[in-house]
């Protein structure tokens, strides 16, 4: 026992550093390409939603406790969100604090690594009983990918492991810490719950899956609704098929669902009666792709799955153990992606790890030996594609992966003159990097968090190319009340010179940028 515990943790450990290793790489090529007119933004892809961790970090570091996004200058009340972000800013202080935060940062992503690869490894111990091919399906889970690549060659479409990390997982190890751990407290809760369902201590397992899903919802509250819709459809299942008594079920039932149910309809009634909440709400639309896109990318699992259903189940009944919770939850999985909601693609959440322990279990067999290692390749290319791209565009040194040192100087000026939470009027893209190095406010910057972005872009497009109506822009200024405005070089010859001679005088200008300050303020 203590032998296998040993080797457990030896390739729990192995794997982890492995994937740190690769993880990080570009991130370390990143800071050592940057010179001295362009430094590493500390992410080599999704950029403006790690520039919005960075953000929230920092708002931490300046007092907060809740969330008020800096991307909106629209009132806000403060939500219980992104908690981790906001306390893990607290550990950093002037000078070079945004650097602080990027390290923070990967240091949280890599210990979201580790706690992936430990909670994955024990989920699917639940259900395989052979060491090798529990391995096996925790690095397909954790790095492995589907045929989603050839819809680049067919459909001229993205493979899902492209852009989408929860439905499969190697996304969040490169780049989304908190997914990481969303993730793996969502697989303790399920596992707690399933495992040992009919002994004796049901009531502690009820209770540390409960636990464990309520986390899972303070790291990514999706989670809540992905955790409720399995394990309510497994009772159910259990209902119908072994006549579990009903009284039974419901006691199991009232004791989970408190504590994640109680934080579930905070949620929700946030987001539905809170004017920005609401907003946020509205315009973060993740809409699942078309059918046929998962059939590529989770095809050959469900192939696998089929198989082992009509030819191996009856001789090998015993090798997947809780067989028919696998089964309950892919008969959900669909249900749930297609829901109407607008974030569909989310409710993907961890059901790859069904279909990774039946390609596992399928790479078991002596008849298809020959053909294990090109299609493991096969469900790796997507991963090193992206990871070949990656390496490209650190090497390209180009924005947003890069930043101009000159907007950094910027950004030092407005920690020395602004006030907490000033209001900066910016192109959207410089919006995106302000709030990460200073305690301020925009009106854009980030699309579901930005309240009113369509509308106000084009406002702002036309203050920027000079056709903004004067009328507009005293709308603009009085309902916001901006103390700086941000001109970017290419646009001096453009933005609307009458308004802003009008308006301040400049307080700061490099090559890249001037600033006008409200003369008012």
């Amino acid at each position: 026992m203590e032998k296998n515990k040993h080797y457990k943790n030896y390739f729990i450990l192995t794997l982890s550093v492995i994937l740190i290793f690769v993880s990080s790489l570009p991130v370390f090529l990143g800071f050592q390409y940057q010179s001295s007119d362009l430094l590493f933004s500390g992410f080599y892809f999704g950029t403006e939603d790690g520039n919005s961790y960075i953000a929230k970090m920092l708002s931490g570091a300046f007092g907060a406790w809740l969330f008020e996004t800096p991307y909106s200058a629209y009132d806000q009340n403060g939500f219980f969100a992104f908690f981790p972000y906001i306390l893990l800013g607290k550990l950093t202080s002037m000078p070079a604090q945004r650097l602080q935060l990027i390290v923070l940062f990967h240091l949280f992503r890599m210990a979201g690594i580790v706690f992936l690869i430990a909670q994955t490894y024990k989920f699917i111990a639940i259900f395989l009983t052979n060491e090798k091919i529990t391995r096996l399906a925790t690095v397909i889970f954790v790095i492995g990918g589907g045929w989603g690549w050839i819809n680049l060659f067919i459909g001229k479409r993205l493979p899902l492991e492209f852009y989408s990390p929860e439905t499969f997982g190697f996304l969040m190890v490169l780049g989304l810490p908190h997914l990481c751990f969303a993730r793996a407290f969502l697989l303790l809760s399920i596992r707690y719950f399933v495992k040992n369902y009919d002994q004796p201590e049901w009531k502690k397992n009820v209770l540390c899956s409960s636990c464990a899903l309520f986390l899972a919802g303070i790291f990514q509250p999706m989670n809540l609704a992905i955790g409720f819709a399995i394990l309510f459809g497994w009772q159910i299942f259990l209902l119908i098929t072994r006549k579990t008594v009903l009284l039974e079920v419901l006691k199991r039932s009232f004791i989970w669902v408190i504590l994640p149910g109680l934080f579930f309809i905070y949620n929700f009634s946030y987001f539905k009666l809170d004017p920005y909440l609401s907003s946020w709400e509205s315009q973060n639309i993740l809409p699942s792709p078309p059918v046929w896109d998962y059939l590529f990318s989770y095809g050959f699992g469900i192939f696998c799955l089929i198989y082992y259903s009509l030819f191996f189940k009856k001789k090998h009944f015993d090798k997947i153990k809780n067989f028919d919770f696998l089964i309950v939850w892919t008969i959900i999985f669909p249900f749930l992606v297609y829901s109407p909601v607008n974030v569909q693609r989310r409710l993907a959440e961890g059901y790859w790890i069904v279909l990774s322990i039946f390609i596992a279990y399928f790479f078991l067999g002596r008849k298809f030996k020959g053909f294990h290692i090109p299609i493991m390749v096969s469900l790796m290319l997507s991963q090193l594609l992206f990871l070949g791209g990656a390496f490209t565009t650190i090497k390209l040194r180009q924005e947003p992966v890069y930043i101009k040192t000159t907007l950094f100087d910027l950004c030092n000026y407005l920690n020395f003159d602004a006030e907490f939470h000033d209001i900066i009027l910016a192109p959207y893209e410089d919006s995106n990097v302000l709030p990460t190095c200073a305690p301020i406010k925009t009106l854009n910057g980030h699309g579901p968090e930005s309240k009113n972005l369509l509308v106000l872009n084009e406002i702002i497009d036309t203050f920027y190319d000079g056709t903004i109506d004067k009328a507009e822009w005293e709308i603009l200024r009085e309902e916001f009340n901006i103390k700086y405005i941000i001109i970017p070089s290419e646009f001096e010859e453009t933005v609307a010179k009458e308004i802003i001679n009008s308006y301040g005088e400049i307080s700061f200008q490099n090559k890249d940028y001037f600033v006008i300050k409200n003369k008012d303020n």
